[in-house]
């Protein structure tokens, strides 16, 4: 074989390796790195799902535990009658545990009763309150664990001028508004 030839081959076998190189940057590694995002989000749906999943499991044990209560059961949606007494036992027990005074609470029936069997029916609470702005956010977080199924609709915040004004902390003045339910 001549020099001439081998030349040729390896200016051949050059242009080969470069065409491939060049194929391969183009074709192969955009694909690859597509590919890569998609197995990265993939990856993260998985986890979410899997969190998501994790959860529903802790609730589905946690409703397991609960369903053995009836008791449990008709405190979180009571049957036939709102169980007001009950309720506002409950609402001053909160409020006294975030260290909250409750006033004027006021009951409101709601005006359009369903009729069906079986339906849930709202019952609205109205009731002022003071206590300092940490208080009311311990309180309102009670109410969100608490089992009686209650949402917070309507929270209104006024300044107290008749407390000590040295104090670092105010003393506010809230109007707080919020819904029940029972089962009809």
């Amino acid at each position: 074989m001549s020099i001439q030839s081998k030349s040729l081959y390896a200016i051949i076998l050059t242009l080969a390796c470069l065409a491939s190189g060049y194929y391969l940057y183009n074709t192969v590694w955009p694909n690859y790195s597509s590919q890569q995002m998609a197995l990265n989000l993939a990856q993260t749906e998985n986890q979410q799902l899997q969190d998501t999943l994790d959860s529903t499991k802790d609730f589905i044990e946690k409703y397991n535990q609960q369903a053995s209560n009836p008791s449990n059961i008709d405190q979180f949606l009571p049957a036939k009658e709102p169980d007001v007494p009950n309720l506002l036992a409950n609402i001053e027990s909160l409020a006294g545990q975030s260290a909250i005074v409750l006033s004027e609470i006021q009951i409101v029936d709601s005006a359009t009763k369903i009729s069906a069997v079986n339906a849930v029916q709202p019952v609205g609470i109205s009731f002022s309150a003071s206590g300092t702005y940490p208080q009311l956010k311990d309180f309102i977080t009670k109410i969100q664990l608490h089992l009686r199924l209650m949402d917070v609709t309507n929270i209104t915040l006024a300044a107290n001028n008749l407390g000590d004004q040295s104090n670092s902390t105010p003393i506010l003045i809230y109007q707080i508004k919020l819904n029940t339910y029972y089962q009809k």
